[in-house]
């Protein structure tokens, strides 16, 4: 989510119309947000909820929730990827 709010500054500071390597960024945020909730998702993997020990049944709950935001988060910067690339078609 860091590399997420960190590429997210070049195109807040810029004034410009979307480029190249400002898509190329979308592109690489989408496919980071995937690995990262891909690999989320395989370590709680086949792991079940353990009675009496609740720290450890939150992490599987909270899990979940961090999913759905990674997939909302992937959802978003693949809609700015389109956004972005119908603009930069749209000036040729």
């Amino acid at each position: 989510m860091l590399l997420s709010l960190l590429t997210t500054l070049p195109s807040l500071l810029s004034t410009s119309v979307p480029s190249y390597p400002k898509l190329a960024l979308n592109i690489a945020n989408i496919a980071t947000t995937l690995a990262a909730r891909a690999h989320i998702a395989n370590f709680w993997a086949g792991k079940t909820k353990v009675p009496f020990v609740g720290a450890y049944n939150e992490g599987i709950r909270w899990t979940g929730t961090v999913q759905q935001l990674l997939g909302w988060l992937a959802l978003s910067w693949a809609g700015t990827s389109v956004l972005g690339a119908g603009w930069l078609l749209a000036g040729r």
